[in-house]
């Protein structure tokens, strides 16, 4: 600062109360809130990380055709696509809560560890227990070793109107 010309020590890293020797406080209400608010959002990260999924089910229909009548049957397209956010791989199971309906295609399946795998599959139920609307159905997917640990996503089951 001589160099200009100005007073020293204009520029400091200090409070005016510790320059004129006053008492100063480094706990104050405002240090303690920040504190307060980096401990919630540390834990919320924390507890998002330890409590999320790690199984990803989506489940999307067949866009070209709505449903297929095949040999007395009504046919429903759907691609799954199964992905494992866990470390290690596991053995899944796929199942539906359509009655009378039965799974075309592979129902059992490993998926690697960080993958995601697309899983073409056809649902079909015979015409004469066909109700003549559209139903809701669920597909569940289980780990073959602990069936707690499911999830489910819901589709729609759609055919020809009576």
């Amino acid at each position: 600062m001589q160099k200009v010309g100005y007073a020293p020590n204009l520029i400091s890293y200090s409070t005016e109360n510790r320059m004129e020797g006053k008492a100063t406080h480094i706990l104050r209400f405002r240090t303690i809130g920040y504190g307060i608010v980096m401990l919630a959002m540390c834990s919320l990260l924390v507890g998002a990380l330890a409590f999320r999924e790690t199984t990803d089910l989506k489940v999307l229909r067949e866009r070209n055709t709505l449903y297929q009548q095949k040999d007395g049957k009504i046919e429903n397209i759907y691609t799954l696509k199964l992905g494992n956010r866990d470390n290690a791989a596991h053995e899944y199971v796929l199942s539906t809560d359509l009655a009378n309906s039965t799974l075309d295609g592979q129902t059992t399946f490993t998926v690697e560890s960080g993958e995601m795998q697309s899983i073409p599959l056809r649902v079909s139920v015979p015409e004469s227990s066909w109700g003549g609307r559209n139903l809701d159905m669920h597909f569940t997917v289980c780990l073959v070793d602990d069936s707690t640990h499911c999830v489910h996503h819901e589709s729609r089951f759609t055919g020809p109107v009576k």
